[in-house]
């Protein structure tokens, strides 16, 4: 349940679909998870999965609202961006995950429903966003942890990303 009133200075800000992507949100790392949930309800539910591609799938889920990122296309990519360049992630990790078969599933499912025509010209629309989110992951004090990262679930947005210096990219 959402408990934080908005304050004054984000009801002067850009005009935002979900309140955990702005800057300055009060919600909680959890409030912000169940929004951004709430708003996606045809995501795929990581308590429904197998454990390690649950986790994973949580763990992006997590990086969407940590990062301040919608699921559209275009902020996938930012948050696959973000998760390669500010977080403690190892590529050969995120590769483990899709060459396993329910991974390579999911990829395929989303290309058939997206298209590649559209998935690629979203990504090529994306590269200037994409670039900043590099830009700003390398001013990071410190890379938000992928997984074990429950301790912060009652911490404001906007406290977590001060700590880690993050500064979301619309």
């Amino acid at each position: 349940m959402l408990t934080h009133a908005a304050p004054a200075d984000l009801a002067n800000a850009p005009a935002l679909p979900h309140r955990y992507m702005h800057q300055d949100s009060p919600l909680t790392l959890r409030e912000g998870i169940e929004e951004m949930r709430r708003a996606n309800p045809g995501l795929l539910d990581p308590s429904e999965m197998p454990a390690d591609i649950g986790k994973f799938f949580h763990a992006h889920d997590v990086c969407h609202v940590v990062f301040g990122t919608d699921t559209s296309i275009t902020n996938e990519a930012m948050t696959d961006t973000w998760t390669v360049t500010g977080t403690t992630v190892r590529v050969r990790d995120l590769l483990a995950y899709y060459k396993q078969e329910e991974g390579r599933a999911v990829i395929n499912d989303l290309m058939r429903e997206i298209g590649w025509l559209r998935t690629l010209w979203a990504s090529v629309v994306a590269i200037p966003k994409v670039l900043r989110v590099i830009w700003r992951a390398r001013r990071m004090t410190r890379k938000w942890p992928m997984y074990g990262n429950d301790a912060y679930l009652d911490t404001p947005l906007a406290e977590l990303r001060r700590m880690y210096n993050i500064r979301v990219v619309h």
